[in-house]
């Protein structure tokens, strides 16, 4: 995601509150150090405000991995189904 684009999502996000948002489930999220170190610019616009508005964000990845909370394959029908079990109020699926 390119900085420009983590402004948008994070002006975007910040119409929502918390309530609307919470839990967030971040599809594609990479690990943390990809987060914070070669994109830290989602960590400025979009997690951090979210988190501090007590967003609860739960990021999820193909792989294993720092910061990843759930580790699913979405084409993997049983992963699929797992995920989809969970009460997540928003999706955010950038750059996937």
């Amino acid at each position: 995601m390119f900085a420009a684009e983590a402004r948008w999502v994070g002006e975007r996000l910040a119409a929502f509150s918390a309530e609307e948002l919470s839990p967030l489930l971040n599809i594609g999220s990479s690990t943390s150090e990809f987060r914070e170190t070669a994109q830290p610019w989602t960590i400025d616009h979009i997690f951090r405000p979210l988190a501090e508005r007590g967003v609860d964000i739960v990021h999820l990845d193909a792989r294993d991995g720092p910061g990843i909370d759930i580790r699913a394959d979405l084409l993997d029908e049983d992963d699929f189904h797992r995920v989809g079990t969970g009460r997540y109020r928003a999706l955010l699926c950038c750059n996937v």
